[in-house]
Formats: C-alpha cells, sequence, structure tokens
C-alpha cells in the first residue's frame, strides 16, 4: 500500500474520497452537507472538481440559493485549474451566450463588447438568442478542450469554422473538427449533418446526412430528427416524402421545438398533409409567436393567399419581420403596398421595400425592382437600369425574361 505521502503526490487519497462522498450526498439528495464538504475542499485544495460540482450547485440551487453569477465564477476558476469539462462548458457559455448578459463582467471584473456576427445563424441553430457574448474566449476555451479529445468541444470548435465566430471562416477545418467529434458527440452529428444537408456551404450530400443521423438514437434529439426530416425533403418538391418527414417532426413540435413547428407548418401550408390550411396556421403561429420569423414570413404567404385572407393580420406580422431586416419579408410588404393588401396602397412605400429587400440580398427581389424602374412604379422611369438590374441577375423567370427582351427592343 502506498505511503499517504506518496497517495497525495499522485492526486489521490483523502481529497479522492471526500469529492466521491459529496457526489454521494448530492445523488441522495442531501445537499447542504455536499457543498458545505465542497466548499472545504476548495477552500483547502482549490480542486478544480470540487469547484464544478459547486458552480452546478449552485446553477441549479442544489443546498444553496440558486445564483448563476456565482456559478459562473466558480466554473471560471475550475477552467483555469486545468477541468477540461468546465473549459468544454465554459467556451459553450460564450459562444451561445450566457443567461445574463452582465454575469461575465461582474465576475471577471472586464468589459467585452457584444459580438454581432453570425448570433442570427447560432440563433436558427439553437432556437435561442442571447444578449451576450465572447467568441475569442470561447476558441481560446474549446480549442484547450478539443485538444485533449473532449468531443462536444470539437464540436463547437467546428461550429465556429463553420460560422466564422472568433476564427476565420474554414469549411475544411469545421468538417475536421466535426468529423472528430462524430464519434462522442450528438452535436458533432447534427452539425456534421448540416454541412451534408448544404448548411455552411457544404455540398448536399443527403445520403451522407442520413447516415450520420441513424447514428443517434430516434426521438432523442429534436435538432437531429429536425434534420432527418429535412433529407426525406430533397429534390423537386413533387418528389418530398411529407409522411416520414411529418412523422419525424410532429412529437418535436407538439414538444415546443420551434424548427420542428415551422418545418411541420411548412408541409401543411405547401399542401403536403391533409387538412393543411388549419393545421399550417397552427404550427406557423405557434412558431411566430416563439420568434422564428421564417415562421412569420410562411404565415404572411398563407394569410394573404386562398379563400380565408386575413390581410390586416398579415401586414402588421410582415412589418413586425421586415423592421427585424428579415429580406423577404421586405420583399412581401413591397406587394402588400401593390396590391393595399392590409395597407394603404403606396407605390412609394412598395418600391421602399423592394429597395431594401434587393439591398438586403434576397434575390426574388431584383425583377420587382427592375419592373418597378420600368414602368415608373414608385420611381421615376430608368429603363436602362432595370435592364442592368435584370441583365446581371444569376437566372432569371420566365417574365424576367420577356421584361428583359421588351426592354432591348429599339424604340420607335
Amino acid at each position: 500500500m502506498p505511503a499517504p505521502w506518496l497517495t497525495r503526490l499522485l492526486g489521490g487519497g483523502p481529497a479522492e474520497a471526500r469529492l466521491r462522498r459529496c457526489r454521494e450526498r448530492l445523488a441522495a439528495g442531501d445537499a447542504v452537507a455536499a457543498v458545505r464538504e465542497l466548499r472545504a475542499l476548495v477552500h483547502k485544495h482549490g480542486d478544480a472538481e470540487a469547484l464544478l460540482l459547486l458552480s452546478d450547485c449552485y446553477q441549479s440551487g442544489q443546498g444553496v440559493p440558486a445564483n448563476a453569477s456565482e456559478s459562473f465564477r466558480l466554473l471560471n476558476q475550475a477552467a483555469q485549474k486545468g477541468s477540461l469539462e468546465a473549459a468544454d462548458r465554459l467556451g459553450g457559455l460564450y459562444l451561445f451566450g450566457t443567461p445574463d448578459p452582465n454575469i461575465a463582467e461582474r465576475t471577471l471584473h472586464a468589459s467585452h463588447t457584444q459580438e454581432q456576427e453570425g448570433q442570427d445563424a447560432v440563433a436558427a441553430l439553437f432556437g435561442d438568442l442571447r444578449p451576450w457574448r465572447n467568441y475569442a474566449l470561447a476558441t481560446q476555451w474549446h480549442e484547450k478542450a478539443a485538444a485533449q479529445g473532449i468531443a462536444n468541444a470539437q464540436a463547437k470548435l467546428g461550429l465556429q469554422y463553420a460560422l466564422g465566430l472568433g476564427v476565420e471562416q474554414n469549411l475544411d477545418c469545421a468538417l475536421e473538427y466535426l468529423r472528430a467529434a462524430a464519434d462522442g458527440s450528438e452535436l458533432g452529428l447534427a452539425l456534421l449533418a448540416m454541412v451534408y444537408l448544404g448548411g455552411f456551404g457544404g455540398s448536399y450530400q443527403p445520403e451522407l446526412a442520413r447516415e450520420v443521423l441513424s447514428r443517434i438514437e430516434p426521438k432523442k434529439n429534436a435538432l437531429c430528427d429536425v434534420l432527418m426530416a429535412l433529407t426525406h425533403l430533397e429534390g423537386e418538391e413533387s418528389q418530398w416524402r411529407a409522411q416520414p418527414a411529418a412523422k419525424l417532426l410532429h412529437p418535436h413540435a407538439e414538444s415546443g421545438h420551434v424548427p420542428a413547428m415551422y418545418y411541420l407548418g411548412e408541409l401543411y401550408r405547401r399542401g403536403h398533409l391533409a387538412d393543411h390550411q388549419q393545421q399550417a396556421k397552427l404550427w406557423l403561429r405557434r412558431a411566430a409567436a416563439q420568434g422564428h420569423i421564417k415562421a412569420v414570413v410562411a404565415l404572411v404567404r398563407l394569410l394573404t393567399t386562398g379563400d380565408r385572407q386575413s390581410p390586416l393580420e398579415a401586414a402588421a406580422l410582415c412589418r413586425q419581420a421586415a423592421d427585424q431586416g428579415e429580406p423577404e419579408a421586405m420583399f412581401l410588404m413591397a406587394h402588400l403596398y401593390l396590391q393595399g393588401k392590409g395597407v394603404k396602397a403606396s407605390h412609394e412605400f412598395a418600391f421602399k421595400w423592394a429597395r431594401q429587400s434587393f439591398e438586403a440580398g434576397f434575390e426574388p427581389a431584383r425583377e420587382l425592382l427592375a419592373w418597378m424602374h420600368a414602368n415608373a412604379i414608385g420611381v421615376e422611369r430608368n429603363a436602362e437600369l432595370a435592364a442592368d438590374l435584370l441583365k446581371s441577375a444569376p437566372q432569371l423567370s420566365g417574365n424576367g425574361q420577356d421584361l428583359l427582351k421588351l426592354l432591348q427592343q429599339p424604340s420607335q
């Protein structure tokens, strides 16, 4: 049996036994005694695992009043002392945002500017947009944990490279980290599947996406099931396999997963499932109420077509999304002003929204803007500018081609 001094030198002995006892007490519901002993361990040894456990207690309110700021402070200390799990979690907080925008600033006594780039993309993936992030620190902690093989840290670092958050955007680096994470992280599998579904600029390979997602237990992970559903919606819309997609989406939509609500609503709106109008409104309204901008846009389209139109509601929803910078909503606002649906008809406002939509990168707005310039709708006639807009289009619809031919005819 090793001497006590050798046991202590090797990191075992009393401290390790006390940590084990703290875990047992927490599992048995004796959290107050566990916290008392964890505090003693932190005070005497500065033990990283004790700091991490104590951070969890403050986060969940076990044995102490819940205190997110103190939990963050302890987590930071645990990471500084070498806990890879703490480094992984801390990187995640800096990537996705702490629940309280002031926690990190109060705790670390440092001022960090909020980084805007990529926030909407992260929110779209994970359904939560929180107000404070520091992508440089996220990179620092994720790299530390990823280098030691922590799969979730590798997955999140892959996401950072895919979106260019705190690092230079690089899909090859993203794939390297995501493939490394795939054996031990469901997040890594989900993100890798996104790349194979054409996300982040990846090439569209639905068969590979299905193979990756099949490695996750069905109905366990909402994000992965939503992605698996999307593999059934490949190619032309007439080839979509709506029933298996809906089967995957429905339980998660019922459980409140916002992207699942949106995609299920879209299947109904496009007429792929029975009772499509009522169910489409139900699911799109639920997703829109949770701030899903694409659901708002889809709901506007639904409320301005068919037999049961609600133009006033559609205009109010569309204006909300357009004011938030959604390019497609701006495009729809232009049409609402042109048609006088839910708003007073105005060519000037129609032109304003069409131009803003095009400037925001919504390609379908190009032809509308060209048509308005060609016909002096809300702006003075400028046939040359209209033709230039159409000539520079990556692809034109039949109407766009006809308009360009008309503009190119010699004037009489």
